[in-house]
């Protein structure tokens, strides 16, 4: 009897270990890294980022506006450019007066012919004097007298008067020689002297009579004083 229990002990067991090995077989829980889930993590947020803005489009930049240069004010006193047409001129404004925006009509012209003395450029040593002539020509259709003046434009008078009487009469289609004493600046370098003759009217007509000259150190040595 008891031997047939060992057996039938034995059996069951056997049948235990059969059944156990047969059943669905259960996978360990892999280990989660932390770090690992993170990185992921970082990395799917940062593709989204860039993805958001590449689609959205970048703002226009606002130029600042450029500042608007204040006029440049009109010149008191006006005058016919050198080479302008014969017959027009501009009357001398009062002082305070604004110059007149259109020239006025006249009988009174002058053509320039050429520099008799003191050509353009002309060597000076400092204070040196010498006398300016321009031969110029009477154009137009009236005669000048006394009442006729030489006048500088520019204050660069150089030790003349700035306005100077004729001292001879011009008629229609005569040359005369126009000449003024001069003082050379005291200062080197190039300088210039701007002329026109004016009527009695006080209009100025015709070409620009100029002195160009250059007041150098390399004059002392080889100019004589004049005066």
């Amino acid at each position: 009897m008891k031997k047939r229990e060992l057996v039938y002990g034995l059996l069951a067991g056997a049948l235990i270990l059969t059944t156990s090995a047969c059943g669905p077989r259960v996978e360990p829980t892999p280990t989660v890294d932390p770090n690992a889930i993170m990185t992921q993590v970082a990395e799917t947020v940062s593709a989204q980022m860039t993805q958001i803005a590449l689609l959205t489009p970048s703002p226009t930049a606002t130029l600042a506006p450029t500042p608007t240069l204040p006029a440049t004010p009109t010149v008191a006193m006006t005058v016919p450019a050198s080479g302008s047409t014969p017959g027009t001129a501009v009357t001398l404004p009062a002082a305070g007066t604004a110059a007149p925006t259109q020239p006025v009509t006249t009988s009174d012209a002058a053509a320039w012919v050429a520099d008799v003395t003191v050509p353009d450029g002309a060597k000076f040593y400092l204070n040196e004097r010498f006398t300016k002539t321009w031969k110029v020509k009477n154009t137009g259709v009236t005669t000048w007298d006394s009442s006729y003046s030489l006048v500088n434009i520019d204050d660069n008078t150089w030790g003349a008067n700035a306005v100077i009487p004729l001292k001879t009469t011009v008629t229609p289609g005569q040359e005369v020689d126009l000449s003024i004493s001069f003082k050379a600046p005291n200062a080197f370098g190039e300088h210039f002297s701007r002329w026109f003759l004016m009527n009695p009217n006080g209009q100025l007509f015709g070409q620009e009579l100029y002195v160009y000259i250059d007041v150098d150190p390399e004059a002392i040595k080889t100019a004589t004083p004049a005066g």
